[in-house]
């Protein structure tokens, strides 16, 4: 059989040799995978997103000014702890992500591992939003220490559950969608939460008191996540292989895929920058457009987003996902990049190009998750083995540490550069935040959409790694023994 160029194209030094494959599929109720219109499923699924994102704002958009500005913690220092808790928790997400594809029991698989991890996650936020009175830098950091380990608990194999749930290329799209477009959501809410407890409780934003009820109702939304997410998301059943590959052998086959390639390095690359403006909002609309609106500049970003994703997602379908997510990230970078022109008094057009940016911000998340499913089906055909845990890990590990190096390295260049707390700052120190803010984010989003253009497995691609499931059976679900003449490639095709 020929296969088309595309999918010659990222396959050919994949299926070269017969393997055999084993695949962990998720059964819906009806022994069915997902189907399209599956609505109750892409909502209990999406569920435990919306919790995780809503636990995640206060510690990169509040929890720097709360411990520099209220705690008393030097804003440098507490850009080197964060960096150091997330170094530390970028080394555990391998380690689970491997042990999550090894446990065969279907509930403890994924489910399971997910139940253990929200809990620990709401007592990291109950110490960092609610500390003890004369908290000191070891209680910032074993309470990010506590947080990220249940993050890396429940996050892992809650992500790993996507290609389980979907099969195809458009579904994917459409379940991760949900997913992130919840994620967004909660982003959204938890953002209004301390400003609404300020106005109502006539207290400033990073209050003590405004921080320890954003504390409690965060995870009031945890637990009643898992109430929806446990009961009506199926478990995945493992169908294992009967000999495991090695790891470095995985990890070497991984690296011999062009789309892995591809996709990662234009992630990370955006990751870099990403991370920044969250990080800096509250200092950069304080100090340098000189107002106090940044919560609900940050609600018009997140509600744009939310607003925009069905149609970011329509173009997916209509085009191609990487397609879609390169004119995203032209629309996000291009909205940033003008408001470098803003200052003093620009805050209506500042807000108008936060929330062009935000149209994107969504589909900047949720494409390149879709994205992640499909190349962990090609590995899964290459490898003969179900490693999606393994490429979650490692894709967590990329986008935490990244976000590491940005903030770790973002708030000691602004106190290298003089920033002082509540007051006028100098104009190095409104250089530097411009800098960060805006021209970092700018030139590592328009580099991860470039990037994006030699990412080859489109919808052809995937439909033809799909039909190399299906040879044998009509289910995900079968141990597939796939030889030289299921696979073969044409002579002459060129390796990935």
């Amino acid at each position: 059989m020929r296969h088309p160029p595309a999918f010659r194209s990222c396959l050919a030094c994949d299926l070269a040799r017969p393997r055999r494959y084993g695949q962990a599929s998720a059964e819906s109720p009806d022994g069915a995978a997902m189907k399209p219109d599956d609505l109750r499923l892409k909502i209990a699924y999406a569920a435990p997103g919306f919790a995780l994102a809503a636990a995640g704002v206060p510690l990169y958009i509040y929890l720097p000014q709360f411990y520099s500005d209220v705690v008393g913690i030097p804003v440098g220092t507490v850009g080197l702890i964060l960096l150091a808790a997330r170094l530390f928790d970028a080394f555990t997400d391998p380690v689970l992500g491997i042990v999550s594809d090894r446990i065969r029991a279907p509930f403890w698989r994924r489910k399971g591992l997910i139940l253990l991890g929200m809990p620990v996650v709401a007592c990291g936020i109950l110490m960092l939003l609610n500390p003890i009175a004369g908290a000191t830098t070891a209680w910032l950091l074993v309470g990010l220490l506590v947080t990220f380990a249940g993050w890396t608990l429940a996050t892992i194999p809650y992500e790993s559950l996507a290609p389980d749930l979907a099969d195809r290329y458009d579904d994917r799209t459409s379940l991760v969608g949900w997913r992130d477009g919840a994620i967004v959501l909660g982003l959204l809410i938890a953002a209004a939460l301390p400003p609404a407890i300020a106005r109502f409780s006539h207290q400033p934003t990073v209050a003590p008191s405004t921080m320890t009820w954003t504390a409690l109702i965060i995870c009031a939304f945890l637990a009643g996540s898992l109430l929806i997410f446990l009961p009506n998301v199926p478990a995945p059943t493992p169908r294992m292989t009967e000999r495991r590959i090695r790891v470095g052998r995985r990890l070497k086959l991984l690296l011999r895929i062009r789309a892995f390639r591809v996709l990662t390095a234009s992630f990370l690359i955006n990751a870099i920058g990403s991370n920044l403006p969250a990080a800096l909002m509250l200092y950069y609309v304080q100090y340098v457009l000189e107002s106090d609106l940044a919560p609900i500049l940050v609600l018009a970003y997140l509600l744009s987003g939310v607003l925009a994703l069905p149609w970011w997602t329509a173009l997916a379908r209509r085009t191609e996902k990487h397609r879609a997510f390169q004119w995203a990230m032209i629309v996000h970078s291009g909205a940033f990049a003008a408001t470098l022109f803003c200052g003093p008094g620009d805050i209506l057009i500042f807000a108008a190009l936060t929330m062009l940016s935000g149209t994107a911000s969504a589909a900047v998340i949720a494409l390149p998750s879709a994205m992640q499913s499909d190349v962990i089906d090609q590995h899964r055909l290459a490898a003969g083995q179900d490693d999606a845990g393994l490429l979650i890990s490692l894709w967590a590990i990329g986008r935490k540490l990244t976000a590491a190096v940005g903030i770790g390295v973002a708030l000691p260049l602004l106190q290298v550069a003089g920033y002082q707390p509540g007051v006028a700052q100098e104009p190095r120190v409104i250089a530097v935040l411009k800098l960060l803010y805006i021209g970092i984010p700018v030139v590592t989003g328009l580099t991860a959409a470039a990037l994006m253009s030699r990412y080859p497995l489109d919808r052809a691609a995937h439909s033809h790694i799909r039909s190399q499931f299906d040879t044998a059976s009509n289910t995900f679900s079968t141990t597939l023994p796939l030889n030289e003449s299921t696979n073969s490639i044409p002579e002459g095709t060129p390796h990935a």
